[in-house]
């Protein structure tokens, strides 16, 4: 929203002042106004990292297997194969992810954490030319579960 004040993270608040799409609609430039010395409360702080000093990577966010704890008992109280029980969102590839430049020179198994997402390590074949060069970063552990896995157990 235009009036709203957010901080960029590790940055100043900033106010919306105008979008910018293409002829698709897709947003190609986000203008803002600086805020020096705000001294409010904020609701959002976005992270960001600069189009000028990153790069763009693969990142794959892993979930949770099945749909059920035990998918054997499940299916024979429902009469169905343990294959329906698959999470389809069990792998989230992110193939247009962007990182700071500064991890450009990773090597595989390398570890770091991303900020609010969890902690990921690079994939051995992170620059192979199925990835098309690009590095490759594996989840190893999330920050925090969702509402809904906790409330499933998983």
């Amino acid at each position: 929203m235009p009036e709203q004040v957010v901080c960029l993270r590790y940055g100043p608040f900033v106010q919306l002042e105008s979008v910018e799409k293409d002829s698709n609609g897709n947003v190609t430039v986000v203008n803002v106004r600086a805020i020096i010395d705000f001294d409010k409360k904020v609701k959002g702080v976005i992270h960001w990292v600069s189009a000028d000093h990153s790069i763009v990577c693969t990142a794959y966010e892993y979930d949770v297997l099945l749909t059920v704890e035990d998918c054997v008992t499940a299916g024979k109280k429902e009469n169905k194969d343990w294959l329906e029980y698959y999470n389809k969102n069990s792998c989230i590839p992110h193939h247009n992810a962007r990182v700071w430049d500064l991890l450009n020179d990773v090597k595989p198994y390398d570890r770091f954490q991303f900020e609010r997402v969890g902690y990921f390590c690079v994939d051995e074949e992170a620059r192979s030319e199925k990835n098309g060069g690009k590095i490759v970063f594996n989840s190893i552990v999330a920050l925090k579960e969702s509402a809904d896995k906790k409330k499933s157990g998983h």
